[in-house]
């Protein structure tokens, strides 16, 4: 797992507000359905990783979840209306520094929980780093 995704995390000290809570599941959603597939199975698994991970205990489970799921079933339904949620979610914090900081690290740290092909991956952090208004390529800032 990368130590400085999980590092940001813990230095954050914050409650966690609705916006910046959607944007996560969005980067999240990205990643999880990198490769335009997600099962149920995938879903609670990847709920459930989150859940055990003490960097993300300042995000409220049952509204992560919430969010989460929604964004996974709009990509089951219809991948691109998926994308244009979880990319609406993502843009949604791109003006504020911290927040974008954050939405990325949590994009690199579900990487690494989704253990799918990197390049895959690559991608669904770069798609999060697009909406975010960042360079498609470069460090989590």
């Amino acid at each position: 797992m990368s130590e400085d995704a999980v590092a940001i995390w813990r230095r954050f000290d914050e409650e966690v507000g609705d916006a910046l809570l959607r944007a996560v599941s969005g980067a999240f959603a990205f990643v999880a359905c990198a490769d335009a597939h997600l099962a149920d199975a995938e879903v609670d698994r990847f709920l459930a990783w989150v859940a055990e991970q003490d960097a993300f205990e300042k995000l409220p489970a049952d509204r992560l979840e919430g969010h989460f799921r929604g964004l996974a079933d709009a990509f089951a339904k219809d991948f691109a209306e998926g994308e244009r949620r979880a990319t609406a979610s993502v843009s949604a914090v791109s003006d504020d520094p911290r927040a974008r900081e954050l939405v990325l690290s949590a994009a690199r740290v579900a990487v690494v929980a989704d253990q799918r092909l990197m390049e895959v991956e690559e991608a669904a952090v770069a798609r999060v780093r697009a909406a975010l208004g960042l360079p498609t390529e470069g460090d989590l800032g």
